[in-house]
């Protein structure tokens, strides 16, 4: 009695414009066994697949033929990794657009709901004295006045150094960096003496 081994199921890379992922393909299916396969991957129906092989750099092969239900895919030259591209054959006005987040319902607690709950982040923050909740942190209000003084601070530091180089490399001195900087007039102590 001969036994003869099917082949081994092959790794593809199934590619759409939905979805991109590795799939093992049994050569001996048909071709369309493979699209009914491929839809629920996909989103295409079956009859509207148009599939195309790329193996490495070579020109795509249309994975195609007049009888799809008696042509199996070993027909074809399947190569481990080659990539399967399935074209949506629909018009545009047909084809679920599934990156298109806008016309999926969305859920939205109201606010005052939300607070009340007592299994919820804000809950656990409050629970845990995080954040805003922290009673030794200062408050929004005071953490923004913080970062424009800093921002200032370091601004007024950037521009004292740059204008007092520039200053004293022009009257042919060489830079000192002790500058007094007093209601937004900068003196450089060097040259305040040399002007005394």
């Amino acid at each position: 009695m001969a036994f003869h081994a099917a082949a081994a199921d092959i790794p593809l890379l199934i590619t759409s414009p939905n979805s991109s992922s590795e799939r093992r393909i049994t050569p001996s299916w048909s071709i369309a066994h493979f699209k009914t396969r491929l839809e629920p991957i996909t989103g295409i129906p079956a009859s509207a697949q148009k599939l195309t092989l790329r193996v490495g750099s070579q020109d795509g092969t249309a994975i195609e033929a007049d009888d799809e239900e008696k042509t199996q895919l070993s027909a074809f030259p399947l190569q481990a990794y080659a990539e399967i591209n399935v074209l949506d054959t629909r018009p545009p006005s047909a084809r679920t657009d599934f990156s298109d987040l806008s016309a999926v319902p969305k859920y939205t607690m109201p606010s005052e709901q939300y607070e009340t709950r007592n299994d919820s982040v804000l809950a656990w923050k409050k629970a845990q004295k995080l954040g805003r909740f922290d009673p030794s942190a200062p408050s929004l209000e005071e953490q923004k006045i913080q970062a424009l003084e800093r921002e200032v601070e370091e601004r007024a530091h950037t521009h004292t150094h740059t204008n007092t180089n520039e200053h004293t490399r022009a009257l042919g001195h060489t830079a000192t960096p002790h500058t007094i900087s007093k209601g937004g007039i900068l003196i450089s102590l060097h040259l305040l003496h040399h002007y005394l």
